[in-house]
């Protein structure tokens, strides 16, 4: 847009009236400032038609209000285009185009990837690699389950009472155990107590005694053997 034009060139900058009356003359308009009013005129008015243009409106004689709509529509237009290229707070982060590269740019992929393949404690899950326990797998409550009993060690509780416990050289059962099914012993057995079969049982190798008789004081300086078949003996 053109500059400001200078005032008037009178003594000072200012238009006067005449008085023929009193031989006083008025301030006389020159070429030159005349132009440069037309030029300012003419320069305001093309200003004013591209903000109209901006918006898609054209001059109206009619009307008397279309530059400050068009102001208005320029400003709407400007918070459109911020609103589309940054996040809306009253969105909360449903206006994030890409919300996978956002969260990379977070370095939270990893953990965005660990969440989605997590277990979910209402409804269970799978586990593909090597799960690691530290303390204790409850099942039921907090006293039942199997707990750490030290280094290479693991105990089963039930209802806060220690069944067993086995680590890399034994299984320890305390409490009675019950087998429904057989009971194969292979590379040999070792009972350190007695072994009573009173519902009945089927002995298919080589019973071995030890020690002391059941109802005596009386040792046994080696090993007796039971041979439940003719077939079986050495």
């Amino acid at each position: 847009m053109k500059d400001i034009i200078a005032p008037i060139d009178s003594d000072d900058g200012l238009f006067h009236d005449g008085a023929p009356a009193g031989d006083v003359r008025g301030t006389v308009l020159y070429a030159l400032w005349l132009n440069a009013m037309q030029g300012a005129v003419i320069d305001t008015q093309t200003e004013q038609k591209n903000i109209l243009a901006a918006v898609g409106m054209q001059p109206n004689p009619a009307q008397n209000s279309q530059l400050a709509e068009a102001i208005q529509g320029l400003i709407q237009q400007s918070q459109e285009e911020k609103s589309n290229q940054s996040l809306l707070k009253r969105k909360n982060g449903a206006d994030i185009p890409d919300k996978a590269a956002f969260v990379a740019h977070l370095g939270l992929k990893n953990t965005a990837e660990q969440a989605q393949n997590a277990l979910d404690k209402r409804t269970g899950g799978t586990v593909n690699g090597r799960l690691q326990i530290t303390h204790s797998v409850n099942v039921g409550d907090s006293d039942s389950g199997l707990i750490a009993n030290g280094k290479g060690s693991v105990a089963l509780y039930a209802n806060n009472v220690k069944t067993g416990e086995w680590n890399t050289e034994r299984l320890h059962w305390i409490q009675n155990l019950e087998v429904g099914g057989n009971v194969t012993a292979s590379g040999g057995a070792t009972f350190g107590k007695a072994v009573s079969l009173s519902g009945g049982g089927h002995l298919t190798d080589i019973l071995h005694f030890y020690g002391r008789g059941r109802s005596g004081n009386e040792t046994r300086s080696g090993e007796c053997r039971y041979y439940p078949y003719p077939g079986n003996l050495p």
